[in-house]
């Protein structure tokens, strides 16, 4: 499998525990899945304080910039032969960054 940077904006107002946890099983999920595999993750934060181990590059916004500029950003630092957009709130599965490749 070829080298894949995968990019993640996100913006959660600190305190809302529901996105918060939302996101927190998503980047779980993710880790799981791309764990390994020839993978940088790019993670955007939007103003929000958030956090996650195993994130390769990780840009902290001092506001929200919104999804696209945000996504802009990390596809700017991007190494991979791959760009991969991911959400904040998908429950990624394994398999599933080979299946879009595959495509």
């Amino acid at each position: 499998m070829k080298y894949t940077s995968i990019v993640i904006a996100s913006y959660i107002p600190l305190g809302n525990r529901l996105r918060e946890s939302i996101l927190e099983t998503s980047m779980d999920s993710l880790m799981k899945t791309t764990k390994d595999l020839p993978v940088e993750i790019i993670f955007v934060d939007n103003g929000g304080g958030y956090h996650h181990e195993g994130v390769n590059i990780y840009i902290k916004n001092s506001e929200n910039y919104h999804f696209g500029p945000a996504r802009n950003q990390g596809l700017a630092m991007a190494k991979g032969e791959f760009l991969v957009i991911a959400d904040n709130d998908i429950f990624y599965e394994n398999g599933w960054l080979e299946a879009c490749i595959k495509v």
